[in-house]
């Protein structure tokens, strides 16, 4: 059986994304499960921080990317990241949610909001490391 051929141009739109930035996510191009299981059903649009590394950000060929979701709820579980509101990346105080991490489309990815600081970013990442024991 030949697999079905994919047309690159369907879901890549030619933007290049970095670990650490934050985009609006649509819920458009997310599948009902995830909907469900990450409440994006409560809201058209959510915040969300790029987790994938840059390298593979950089592969035009892959159509999905590693996020998690945040949220300005105060329900907080192991290893989820607090962020400050600063009035320009966030203007509530919000969780990055690392307890959900789970890929979407590329294409969902509709408006770029900012990027962590650095040291933020690399408290996300330890907090990663702890989580998956790396």
């Amino acid at each position: 059986m030949t697999p079905p051929k994919i047309d690159p141009a369907a879901w890549n739109d030619g933007r290049s994304f970095i670990q650490g930035e934050v985009y609006l996510a649509s819920d458009k191009y997310v599948s009902e499960s995830l909907k469900t299981a990450f409440g994006l059903d409560v809201k058209k649009e959510r915040p969300v921080l790029i987790l994938q590394n840059d390298r593979l950000n950089a592969v035009p060929q892959m159509p999905v990317i590693l996020v998690a979701p945040i949220t300005s709820q105060k329900r907080v579980f192991e290893n989820d990241y607090a962020l400050q509101a600063d009035g320009t990346l966030l203007h509530y105080d919000s969780i990055v949610q690392l307890s959900l991490v789970h890929a979407i489309p590329k294409r969902a990815l509709v408006k770029r909001l900012g990027k962590l600081k650095e040291a933020e970013l690399h408290a996300v990442k330890d907090r990663l490391r702890r989580k998956f024991a790396l």
